[in-house]
């Protein structure tokens, strides 16, 4: 089983229930090492290069989809607009179109390079794109799903057991965390209180909603990775 790993501190948590489940050491040595960002994730699993893994809502809409996914249920931190600037983020397809899905102008930025902005930088200077959507849908937003390419138990049940399981970073990765990334642990700790994994009723809701701005405006990533 090739999984593929989004290399971001909001899927930290996942690395660890990998690292510490009942998986075989090849399928834990490839996650380890078959790592990226979410845009050439996204390519890695439609070209059949990985089994599953966390795909962006944008191109998880037709995959075979489980019930967790990275969610956001207010600010996220991670994933801005950043004020007065302009561009894409080419490592996200959907923060990319969440942008113009809310109607903001500033250049997003996503990931541990957004987290690190956010906690140097005024409040002022951008603004959270998951705090935007829950503000205007009274909604939380999901940024990726855990998609698997074929019919399988093992993934579905990998999935819920993930989504039900309470995951404590251990101190040396958390400190490896904060090293590679230039992030105190104890924001690493903060930030990660703010994202969650299962998929209910209302991540649904909102999933259908963002699919439908999506057709509605004809955004131009529609036809991109």
């Amino acid at each position: 089983m090739k999984i593929g790993r989004i290399e971001y501190l909001n899927l930290l948590p996942f690395f660890v229930f990998l690292k510490q489940s009942p998986l075989t050491t090849a399928t834990k040595q490839f996650a380890q090492s078959h790592h990226s960002y979410p845009a050439k994730l996204n390519m890695d699993y439609l070209f059949r290069r990985i089994d599953s893994g966390f795909i962006s809502s944008f191109v998880a809409r037709k995959q075979r989809l489980s019930c967790a996914g990275i969610v956001g249920r207010g600010k996220v931190q991670s994933v801005l607009a950043i004020i007065g600037e302009r561009g894409e983020d080419y490592q996200s397809a959907t923060s990319n179109a969440l942008l113009q899905a809310l109607g903001i102008s500033g250049r997003v930025l996503i990931g541990d390079r957004a987290l690190a902005f956010y906690l140097a930088h005024e409040h002022s200077a951008f603004v959270d794109l998951a705090e935007a959507w829950f503000a205007k849908h009274r909604l939380p937003f999901v940024f990726g799903r855990f998609c698997y390419q074929t019919k399988s138990a093992l993934h579905e049940k990998l999935a819920r057991h993930f989504v039900q399981t309470r995951v404590k970073i251990p101190h040396y990765l958390l400190t490896q965390a904060s090293r590679q990334t230039g992030i105190a642990p104890q924001h690493i700790r903060d930030y990660l209180c703010q994202i969650f994994y299962q998929i209910g009723v209302k991540e649904h809701k909102s999933i259908r909603i963002f699919y439908t701005h999506c057709n509605a405006q004809r955004l131009r990533h529609c036809t991109r990775f």
